[in-house]
């Protein structure tokens, strides 16, 4: 049996995507409206996490691993046309910024081989 830690840390630059509105009286094929879309800022990561092996022989092992994750990311977000036209709603929402702390846990199992 070994047991492992870890703490990283790093720049991440994140992917971009769009935001959606569903529903029934939305009159589209998918009841699907595209209201915005937005890209976060690259920004500080770190992750920390521990694994624990089990060799059944000299050559194979099953490792249950864990990890945690964090990134405090700044996205801007551009919204659609139709919440341009109305003078309101485009002066509250679009190139609107915000802040984000996003934190995620990782959960695994993994057959790990030695040569």
């Amino acid at each position: 049996m070994a047991a492992y830690l870890k703490l990283t840390g790093g720049y991440a630059a994140t992917a971009s995507g769009k935001v959606f509105v569903k529903g029934n009286e939305i009159d589209t094929p998918n009841h699907e409206l595209q209201i915005a879309r937005y890209k976060p800022k690259p920004a500080f990561r770190w992750n920390t996490g521990a694994s624990m092996t089990y060799k059944f022989n000299p050559g194979l092992g099953l490792t249950f691993y864990t990890d945690y994750n964090q990134i405090n990311s700044t996205i801007r977000y551009h919204f659609s046309d139709e919440i341009k036209e109305s003078a309101e709603l485009d002066q509250e929402f679009n190139n609107l910024i915000a802040k984000e702390k996003v934190n995620y846990i990782t959960l695994g199992l993994r057959l790990t081989a030695y040569f």
